[in-house]
């Protein structure tokens, strides 16, 4: 993904709205751009800033952790994703050769 496309993705990311291979691919791309990366953690925090304005709950306003846990934490499950489609790919795959031998 280039810079460009990255930071016109992120206020989509910010308000939730990136799903599957789209979002993944802005998460590895803001994770590696230190310059997408800013720019993403600047509207983060007037992005969540101004909600704990609204919120009459104690806020946590290390908004910069916030966000790097939150791209790690997307990415880990978008990594186990990956691994459990895998996973049922190859038990399909051992089913079909199994169907095969039986039937020939």
């Amino acid at each position: 993904m280039e810079c460009k496309e990255a930071l016109s993705l992120i206020d989509l990311y910010n308000e939730d709205k990136l799903r599957g291979a789209q979002k993944e691919q802005f998460l590895l791309h803001v994770r590696d751009c230190p310059s997408c990366y800013e720019e993403l953690d600047i509207k983060f925090i007037v992005t969540r800033g101004l909600k704990g304005l609204d919120s009459k709950e104690k806020a946590d306003f290390n908004f910069s952790g916030m966000l790097q846990n939150k791209i790690k934490t997307e990415l880990s499950h978008i990594k186990r994703g990956h691994s459990v489609l895998q996973t049922i790919l190859l038990f399909i795959l051992i089913i079909l050769t199994a169907l095969m031998v039986f039937l020939l």
